[in-house]
């Protein structure tokens, strides 16, 4: 009896000290549980944070619910990453550049789970600055802006007024543009978008601030 006594407390301490399931346990949980009463068929948003490593996550809330949060990077083997009882939350310590998939498992008061059949993407991006705005030559204006982590290109925009509606003049790999034949004795406002293209689809980071100029007439 002592021994089975003995067997039986090595076992618990067993089960308290070893670590959790690697991610691919973790994504067989997902892939075969056997729990769901349903589906749950809300809107998942992914936003752009000012850190390149980090992204905010925000879905249709239910009443009186909790939430599983699921992250993916190839929509096949999905990890569990958080429980928590709000409809946001933010996802840190990410690869920049990489593109992350969300999906949100609904549990109910009384313990039923209803599972995510929509997804939220995003990238993390790192947030540019405006370097510099010179004028090399008459109706020439040159930009220069920051590189940031996880971006593979910048759009840069213009408009008339600083908070206006603002147009994309160009689209580069690099961090500097030289516009020629620029409207001379106009103030004109310019920021930059970091931006990630993966398979077709555009994830846009956070614009720069702005910076302007005005050429003499």
């Amino acid at each position: 009896m002592k021994r089975t006594i003995a067997a039986l407390m090595t076992a618990l301490m067993l089960l308290t000290f070893l670590p959790l399931a690697a991610p691919a346990a973790q994504a067989q949980v997902k892939a075969q549980a056997q729990a769901y009463v349903g589906t749950y068929n809300g809107t998942v948003r992914v936003a752009q944070t000012t850190s390149s490593t980090s992204l905010k996550i925000s879905w249709t809330g239910v009443s009186g619910a909790t939430y599983h949060v699921w992250r993916s990077t190839d929509l096949r083997n999905w990890y569990y990453i958080r429980t928590t009882y709000s409809a946001s939350m933010t996802d840190n310590y990410l690869r920049s550049g990489t593109r992350y998939f969300y999906t949100i498992d609904v549990e109910m008061p009384d313990g039923s789970i209803y599972e995510g059949t929509r997804w939220g993407a995003g990238v993390p991006m790192g947030t540019t600055r405006m370097t510099s705005i010179t004028s090399p030559g008459r109706g020439r204006v040159k930009i220069v802006w920051a590189r940031t982590a996880g971006a593979s290109g910048y759009m840069v925009q213009m408009a008339t007024r600083p908070y206006g509606n603002y147009r994309t003049k160009r689209i580069t790999p690099g961090n500097t543009v030289t516009f020629s034949g620029v409207v001379r004795g106009v103030t004109l406002y310019f920021r930059v978008i970091p931006y990630k293209r993966i398979y077709g689809t555009t994830y846009a980071g956070y614009n720069s601030n702005y910076g302007y100029i005005r050429l003499p007439r």
